[in-house]
């Protein structure tokens, strides 16, 4: 049986060998073929720029500093940046609300934390290369519009389009049916 990911390259930045194994191996078990997981920072940006990857997974644990979160935003921010469009999902066992704030703001598509589960990783990155968001840029962001929900009470002139809703709801119900009969048979 043919992955959904099969064709999904993905790179990554773990300062921890011991995840970046485990990450490995589970974008592996989804049938993702070109996965490769770094240690430094400057070899994911050239990836960036060799490779052009799906999806882009850093740790935010583990770096002296603010190291990951410099590395997002120069992804998204630098004029130099080889893919400033590149779905980054964050991965952290610290989720605590400002660790995420600082992510999400940062640039991130998704955040996930650690210990995580196989459905939450595969439906993240699913989510992030699949069903992506619509990229915003103000002066102080840029980076995946940061909308999770349709405020039907909102009459304002940003009022997003109902058409669009649906669309994304159906998108959903089509992950959620892929995911319930994929994620179930993964071992790693």
């Amino acid at each position: 049986m043919q992955s959904a990911l099969e064709d999904v390259v993905a790179t990554g930045c773990f300062f921890n060998r011991h995840v970046a194994q485990i990450m490995r191996a589970t974008c592996y078990a989804f049938g993702m073929r070109q996965v490769t997981f770094e240690t430094d920072s400057m070899a994911i940006l050239d990836d960036l720029s060799t490779r052009e990857p799906d999806v882009v997974l850093v740790s935010l644990d583990h770096y002296p500093d603010k190291l990951p979160y410099e590395l997002i935003e120069y992804i998204r921010r630098n004029d130099k940046s080889p893919n400033e469009f590149a779905p980054i999902i964050a991965v952290s066992a610290n989720a605590n609300r400002s660790t995420v704030y600082r992510a999400l703001n940062a640039g991130v598509h998704e955040f996930v934390a650690l210990p995580l589960s196989v459905r939450t990783l595969w439906r993240s990155i699913h989510y992030s290369v699949f069903m992506g968001r619509p990229f915003v840029r103000t002066p102080e962001y840029f980076g995946p519009c940061r909308r999770r929900k349709d405020d039907e009470t909102y009459t304002g002139p940003e009022r997003r389009d109902q058409t669009a809703t649906n669309a994304r709801a159906a998108q959903e119900a089509r992950m959620n049916e892929m995911l319930g009969n994929a994620a179930d048979t993964i071992e790693i």
